[in-house]
């Protein structure tokens, strides 16, 4: 239980003390004019002899030989007394409402209330020992792990660090500007002890900390709206691994899914269908060994795919049946043909973009392979927005869902059923990207097969227009920790957590004065332990986190530029400007060499 301030106490309080100090103040004015100017101490040195000393004149402050102070020098004294008395109240008045009004308070109050976690539970369910109690499990091929090899440290809270392992599956939520990067995206990714996967609609991240990752391994960057103003250094193919049937449905799949087609409730009926379709095509071309313009030539036409059914039909490796399967959606009704043939367009239209089929359409043993990738620790950045690189868009997710697929494949032969070093998926942004389809999964099961997914959104109503209500919902759902950052102004979301946090009993004292005495009294009441408005009012570099049972933690982040290294790191990001300015002057890729 807690007691709200006590606000009128501390008022009158202060204003007895304030009197109190001026007529300490004016009589050892009175005394100290005495003392100057006659050399001895007054005999009577009590506020009453101060009072008496203006209204009958010197003698009340007369000392043993008789002396009086003078009355105009006592007055201005005096005066200059209350002058500074005055100024001092207004100055202090003026501090205590900034401090008020003050994040600081804030914090303090949070951070004191009940139902909030104090230093004792963020150590016990969020400090080192707790993560280096399950080091054995998420680690399983390390004998003697360190905290930064089985997670990573996010900031502190009541003095306590706080850390989150490798095996959670996190949502953090933040409006624009309110330093998701700056706090959290570049900590994990300069952090991530195996191979990393992520998304963005920025380049910042990459400066940042593409040559701390060149010292892990190697770095690839897909960035088809230029907004790095770095070439792209992918190489991969999307029909790459499709002689496996399953593979090419998966790709398939996740193609169709990240597309517009994909996002559309109400053309569910026809992604079915393009999938179906694209599947076909992804194996046609692979076992075929065609390019990848080829492919999307394909996808733009039913007429030019017909050249798909002859590999199919004429390959002994072909899938049995996809062939003749393929040739009867060809052949189809003329009227349904084109609404069939829409999803499968839509998503393989950026095949036909230079920019986007150089990248593409790798040289044979040139195309990023997924296993080699997650053995060498490679860094894979995948950049571009919804709006300039929609198009290209399902390319990226079906790359980032073959390299998860290859972690799950390698899992299963590896100690604990768990790839290690775990492959890290921090997706700033992905929902201003395009949505994976299979995120939900991911976020429910790959903690447990190593795979460290990080979803970083705008707001939860953000995920529900990417993935839908019940796909977003899963998300959300099975993040086992949530860290909500300030500044958020979507008051419904903003409830949900409210409510997660339960509520505390708050009690309300009153004093009434009366001619027989005083009286005091007491109500209890419940309020949330922390109010939507207090949410709102989080401060940059503040953030609510949520661990599985644990109480709300309050946490203070950790910026990128406090680390130990941040030097080399602000040294890393000149280099990579400079070198960047030269390439983009002399129209090469220096940054890379």
């Amino acid at each position: 239980m807690q007691n709200n301030d006590d606000t009128w106490g501390w008022i009158i309080g202060i204003a007895f003390g304030l009197v109190a100090l001026v007529w300490a103040g004016i009589v050892g004015t009175g005394a100290l004019v005495a003392r100057v100017q006659c050399g001895q101490w007054p005999e009577q040195m009590g506020p009453m002899a101060v009072i008496n000393f203006f209204r009958q004149g010197g003698d009340a402050l007369a000392t043993e030989s008789g002396c009086t102070p003078s009355v105009v020098g006592m007055g201005v004294l005096v005066g200059l007394v209350l002058l500074v008395v005055i100024v001092a109240t207004v100055f202090a008045w003026v501090l205590w409402s900034r401090w008020a009004e003050s994040d600081a308070r804030l914090l303090r109050q949070l951070c004191s209330r009940h139902g909030v976690a104090k230093s004792r539970e963020v150590r016990q369910k969020a400090g080192e020992p707790a993560l280096m109690q399950k080091a054995s499990a998420v680690r399983p091929t390390l004998e003697d792990p360190k905290p930064t090899d089985v997670g990573l440290r996010v900031g502190t809270s009541q003095g306590a660090d706080v850390w989150i392992t490798a095996e959670d599956s996190v949502v953090v939520l933040g409006p624009p500007r309110s330093g998701k990067g700056f706090f959290i995206a570049i900590n994990a990714l300069l952090d991530a002890p195996g191979a990393v996967v992520t998304t963005s609609t920025r380049g910042d991240n990459v400066r940042a900390v593409w040559e701390a990752r060149q010292k892990i391994g190697p770095c690839a960057l897909f960035d088809p709206q230029g907004l790095t103003k770095l070439p792209s250094t992918l190489k991969w193919s999307p029909s790459q691994g499709c002689e496996d049937p399953l593979v090419a449905s998966r790709r398939a799949q996740a193609i169709v899914g990240a597309s517009s087609m994909g996002q559309s409730s109400s053309n569910q009926e026809w992604a079915g269908v393009a999938t179906t379709i694209l599947q076909y095509l992804l194996h046609a071309a692979a076992i075929g060994g065609v390019d990848t313009p080829t492919l999307g030539r394909w996808g733009a036409s039913p007429g030019l795919a017909e050249e798909a059914v002859g590999i199919l039909q004429g390959s002994p490796r072909a899938t049995p049946g996809w062939g003749s399967a393929l040739d009867t959606e060809l052949n189809s009704d003329p009227r349904m043909l084109p609404s069939k043939w829409m999803g499968v367009s839509s998503a393989t239209s950026s095949l036909m973009l230079p920019e986007v089929a150089d990248v593409l359409n790798p040289a044979p043993g040139e195309g990023l392979d997924p296993k080699t990738f997650l053995e060498n620790k490679g860094s894979l950045f995948l950049v571009g927005t919804k709006t300039g690189g929609g198009a290209a868009a399902p390319m990226l997710i079906a790359l980032m869902d073959a390299i998860s697929a290859q972690a799950r494949e390698m899992a299963v032969s590896m100690p604990g059923n768990r790839l290690d070093p775990p492959l890290s998926l921090i997706l700033d942004e992905i929902a201003n990207l395009a949505p994976w389809k299979e995120l939900p999964t991911i976020m429910s099961d790959g903690g447990g097969v190593g795979i460290s997914t990080m979803v970083i959104l705008q707001s939860p109503s953000n995920a529900r227009v990417a993935w839908g209500e019940q796909e977003a919902q899963q998300i959300l759902d099975s993040a086992t920790i949530t860290i909500q950052l300030g500044g958020s102004g979507n008051d419904q979301e903003l409830k949900r957590l409210e409510n997660l946090m339960g509520e505390r009993v708050v009690k309300e004292r009153s004093k009434t004065w009366s001619n027989t005495g005083t009286s005091t009294g007491e109500q209890a009441h419940k309020e949330a332990v922390i109010t939507v408005a207090e949410l709102r009012r989080l401060p940059t570099g503040t953030g609510l986190l949520l661990l599985r049972s644990a109480r709300p933690i309050v946490l203070t982040m950790s910026k990128w530029v406090d680390r130990k290294d941040a030097d080399e790191i602000k040294a890393a990001i000149k280099r990579f400007d400079h070198r960047l300015a030269e390439a983009l002057t002399a129209g090469t890729d220096s940054v890379n060499a």
